[in-house]
């Protein structure tokens, strides 16, 4: 038995957020955020019969995604965080409202994603199963509040590596699994 199938997304998400760091001397932020996303991947998912009773699962899935990010934090209150940097290149005489961190950047991420399986069918009632797969997780931005553009760096993407082993039963002319 076979699966095959292709996906495609695009996001466009504009953040215009205001931020208030009362601690900070009083510091009100706007929070600004563009985000363009594009992923597509292509994937297949076979289950195979070995014996009447025993089944290899596998799958494979390509992922390519795209981000380009451009956004920071702006100082709107003149009495706030801008006056303590006051030799911030972003703030010149104390122009408000001033850029306390800027980013403008991109990052593509290209994922091979796998399933490996066994699923024994005991009987017609009671499935025993193990598996090993991997999964990606692109990478982002951080659209909060930031005073220094190292903060607006992309957070790396994330790898996921699962096995697990279970077993499905139903109890015999019944509806509870």
């Amino acid at each position: 038995d076979w699966i095959l199938g292709g996906f495609y997304s695009t996001d466009d998400v504009q953040v215009r957020t205001p931020g208030f760091l009362d601690h900070l001397f009083g510091t009100q932020v706007l929070i600004t955020a563009d985000q363009d996303t594009t992923s597509y991947a292509a994937f297949a998912h076979g289950e195979w019969a070995l014996t009447d009773r025993l089944s290899l699962v596998t799958g494979a899935r390509y992922t390519h995604e795209e981000k380009d990010y451009v956004g920071g934090t702006l100082d709107t209150n003149p009495f706030g965080v801008s006056g303590l940097v006051a030799m911030n290149p972003f703030c010149p005489g104390l122009a408000l409202p001033c850029q306390l961190s800027f980013a403008d950047t991109s990052i593509e991420d290209e994922f091979l994603s796998w399933r490996l399986g066994l699923d024994w069918r005991v009987d017609a009632d009671t499935l025993i199963y193990v598996s090993a797969s991997r999964g990606q997780k692109s990478g982002g931005f951080f659209s909060g509040i930031t005073l220094a553009a190292p903060q607006l760096a992309p957070y790396a993407s994330e790898e996921l590596t699962a096995y697990e082993v279970g077993i499905k039963w139903q109890i015999p002319d019944s509806h509870v699994r």
